[in-house]
């Protein structure tokens, strides 16, 4: 018997979330932009000034996003703010977050200043109201998504290591050279002996385990068997049955330090015969 006490098993999960997404932004035109590591948008404030007829000077202010069309930087223009757009640029950055964080649906603090607030919840719903998404892909290229896993074809391998390195600390191949068992056989007993472990079933069963679902041949870096070369090494690991659980056993016993305990248990309370006599 192994005692699976040996193996103190701690699995860390790690979280992982976002999209890894390339942020490109043009030259012209840019007066504040926010290149945030909380934003995977890529958006900016444009201010453009012409000259009237008149000779007087006109600003217009527009809400720019960066996208990405066959690699190639591009631009467009999400919303229009017009020429009374009264934030002041130092403002500029503060507002693209607040209005990203706003279209995600995220909750944020009281803003100090109550134009500032305004502006981007107002901002926030023409967006919403144009249809506007933004979790649509911003580069026409393959994005990596990091809080997506797909997988095709895969293996296990915690188990199987923790089930070897059990196997390691009580000497079982070690022993099974005491029994003349040769390399590939010893290989094929400890690959048998961990299938049972973290997959029972029969010799067919660990066979398909083996080929289908674990790492357990690559670990112990040897072929695939054939299925009666395990019934054939499961007859050896029978015929010293007894041999091998007095060995692992004494094992268990060092590594652990604990004494042999006899146990009794009354069965009478958890069973009960009735024998029904012929004619009563």
């Amino acid at each position: 018997m192994i005692h699976m006490a040996l193996i103190p098993f701690f699995l860390k999960n790690t979280q992982c979330s976002g999209m890894v997404q390339n942020h490109f932004a043009a030259k012209p035109y840019i007066d504040a932009w926010a290149p945030d590591t909380r934003t995977l948008t890529c958006m900016y404030i444009r201010a453009k000034t012409r000259i009237l007829k008149s000779g007087a000077k006109a600003t217009s202010y527009a809400l720019v996003e960066c996208h990405r069309i066959k690699g190639a930087p591009k631009q467009r223009t999400v919303l229009n703010l017009g020429q009374s757009f009264a934030i002041p640029k130092e403002q500029w950055r503060a507002l693209i977050l607040h209005i990203d964080e706003g279209l995600r649906g995220q909750s944020r603090l009281a803003f100090e200043s109550e134009g500032l607030r305004h502006t981007s919840e107002t901002i926030v719903e023409k967006l919403l109201e144009k249809g506007y998404n933004v979790d649509d892909p911003r580069d026409d290229r393959d994005a990596v998504i990091i809080d997506e896993v797909h997988h095709t074809d895969t293996r296990t391998v915690g188990g199987e290591r923790v089930a070897l390195k059990a196997l390691q600390l009580l000497g079982f191949a070690k022993f099974l050279r005491m029994l003349k068992l040769r390399e590939d056989q010893i290989h094929l007993a400890t690959a048998l002996v961990v299938g049972r472990m973290l997959s029972p079933g029969s010799e067919r069963h660990t066979h398909e385990w083996m080929h289908e679902r674990s790492s357990i041949l690559e670990l112990l870096h040897c072929d695939l068997p054939s299925l009666s070369s395990l019934y054939r090494i499961g007859d050896a690991l029978y015929e010293h049955r007894q041999s091998i659980m007095d060995a692992l056993f004494g094992t268990t016993k060092e590594l652990l330090g604990f004494s042999e305990t006899i146990a009794f248990f009354d069965l009478t309370t958890t069973w009960n015969q009735k024998v029904v006599f012929a004619g009563r």
